[in-house]
């Protein structure tokens, strides 16, 4: 994680991605993102009984980008057509805005239904802290993971400046204000304020890695080095789970959601023979067809959770819908 101020940026701003140099940070963030998990997205989704859908954390990571990821993962989560989420990530970090935004998204989204992230090439930093939040995290072999900690970073220049003959003065209202602006030294105080900053913000990348549980408090600090692991050795780590590729995880992915619907046949089917038993006593026949209107209504009064489960699984197997009998009324016995 950097911040990075330099005579062509005059902005600090605060950064989670593998260290390098300024101009390979601003090329990174002009650079298009390559869609490589495309072929795999589309149609994804709506296909069968609700497959995975892939949502893609590639390249440098800004704060427009990653809320559009977040919505994308909000969209997915609420929609009943899609199974599971896959979130493929190749990326060594980014900017810091929208990550814990992302990450808390991702966890609520693993309350409705499976989230799992696969990561192929890198996944360091920012791209890391967001992919812990799913489970289980898949990585590739020869994947980079981690990248765990945080730096900043300003270019004190005041020296070149001065034998430049460059005078540059700065007109601020706050000790802190303005830290890192070319041509101006950087202070005791101001290097202070900058390792709390970092501190800070490392504590805040800590504290979301560890809701995943992979790994306890100390395990975490003596990983938080800045370093990256390759494929098993990250495993082994406790960084991720399991070696994989993005293909495997989607088999695997639809497999289960097969297994899901298959169960939720089986729970409806189970449920429509309870229903029509029911209405079978209450009518006093032996064949469903045979009840009359207020058999069902009555029983649909009585069982509102059970007719819920009978008309998803009609929906779900295709069956016709529930319609109920022109009869309204059993006729007065004599």
């Amino acid at each position: 994680m950097s911040t990075h101020s330099t005579p062509g940026i005059q902005s600090v701003r605060p950064l989670a991605c593998l260290p390098m140099s300024f101009e390979a940070i601003e090329a990174l963030r002009a650079a298009p993102r390559e869609t490589v998990a495309a072929s795999y997205r589309e149609g994804r989704g709506r296909l069968g009984h609700g497959r995975a859908a892939v949502v893609e954390l590639v390249g440098y990571l800004d704060g427009e980008y990653l809320r559009s990821v977040r919505r994308q993962v909000d969209r997915l989560a609420a929609d009943d057509g899609v199974a599971s989420i896959v979130l493929w990530v190749n990326s060594g970090g980014g900017s810091i805005e929208g990550v814990p935004e992302l990450a808390a998204a991702i966890r609520k989204a693993r309350d409705r239904k499976p989230v799992v992230a696969c990561a192929e090439g890198l996944c360091a930093s920012a791209a890391f802290w967001i992919a812990a939040a799913a489970s289980p995290l898949v990585v590739a072999p020869s994947c980079l993971t981690g990248g765990i900690g945080v730096f900043l970073l300003a270019v004190d220049d005041h020296e070149l400046h001065q034998r430049l003959g460059v005078r540059v003065v700065r007109a601020r209202t706050g000790s802190l204000k303005a830290v890192g602006v070319a041509g101006q030294a950087i202070s005791d105080e101001e290097a202070a304020w900058m390792q709390s900053h970092v501190d800070s913000l490392l504590r805040l990348f800590h504290l979301d890695v560890l809701k995943t549980e992979r790994m306890s408090p100390s395990e975490l600090l003596r990983l938080s080095t800045g370093e990256v692991w390759v494929g098993a050795s990250a495993v082994s780590l406790k960084l991720a789970d399991r070696v994989g590729l993005l293909e495997d995880v989607l088999a695997e992915a639809d497999a289960a959601a097969e297994k899901r619907h298959d169960q939720q046949l089986a729970s409806g089917k189970r449920a429509l023979a309870e229903y029509n038993a029911l209405v079978c006593q209450l009518a006093g026949v032996n064949d469903v067809e045979e009840a009359f209107q207020c058999d069902h209504e009555e029983v649909r009064e009585s069982h509102p959770e059970l007719a819920a489960e009978v008309d998803e699984y009609r929906a779900q197997a295709g069956l016709k819908k529930y319609e109920p009998p022109k009869r309204y009324e059993r006729p007065r016995q004599a």
